[in-house]
C-alpha cells in the first residue's frame, strides 16, 4: 500500500517516512496515511455490547474479535471496556480489589482465546499475571 501512496523511495525508511517522520513500522506509516481501519468500530460493538449484554457475553465478544477481526490496538480496547468486561468478577470480589478481577478476566478470557484460536493473549499485546496467586496473597 505504501508503494502506491509514497512517490519515489528510494529504501525501506522512505516507506516508513509520512511527512517528514519516519515510524517504527510500516503499520505506523500505514495508520497515518489513513490507509487502515482503526478500531472505532470495534470501540462501538463493545460500547453498544456493554447496554445489553452480561459481562460473560461481552469476554466471549472480545475473545472472537481478538481472534477474528485484525484489531490494530487491543491494549486499547481492553483498557477502554475493562470494567463492562470483568464486571461481574469486580461484583463477586471487593470492589477494592480491581486489578486482581481484571486479571482474573483475562485469565478467562486467554483461556476461550486459547480454546478457539490455539494462541495465547500475549500474541495480542495482552498480559496476564499468573506467577502470582494475587487472590491468595491477598488474603495471607
Amino acid at each position: 500500500m505504501l508503494l502506491h501512496e509514497i512517490r519515489g523511495p528510494t529504501s525501506f525508511s522512505d516507506l516508513k517516512t509520512v511527512n517528514g517522520i519516519l515510524h517504527n513500522t510500516f503499520q505506523s506509516a500505514c495508520n497515518v496515511l489513513g490507509l487502515l481501519e482503526d478500531d472505532n468500530h470495534w470501540n462501538n460493538t463493545l460500547n453498544e455490547a456493554s447496554l445489553s449484554d452480561s459481562p460473560s457475553k461481552m469476554r466471549e465478544l472480545f475473545t472472537v474479535m481478538l481472534v477474528f477481526c485484525q484489531l490494530l490496538d487491543p491494549l486499547t480496547l481492553w483498557d477502554t471496556h475493562k470494567n463492562n468486561l470483568s464486571e461481574d468478577i469486580i461484583r463477586q470480589m471487593n470492589a477494592d480489589q480491581k486489578d486482581e478481577a481484571h486479571n482474573k478476566c483475562l485469565i478467562q478470557i486467554e483461556d476461550a482465546v486459547i480454546a478457539v484460536g490455539g494462541q495465547s493473549i500475549s500474541n495480542y499485546r495482552l498480559h496476564t499475571y499468573k506467577g502470582k496467586n494475587v487472590l491468595l496473597s491477598s488474603k495471607l
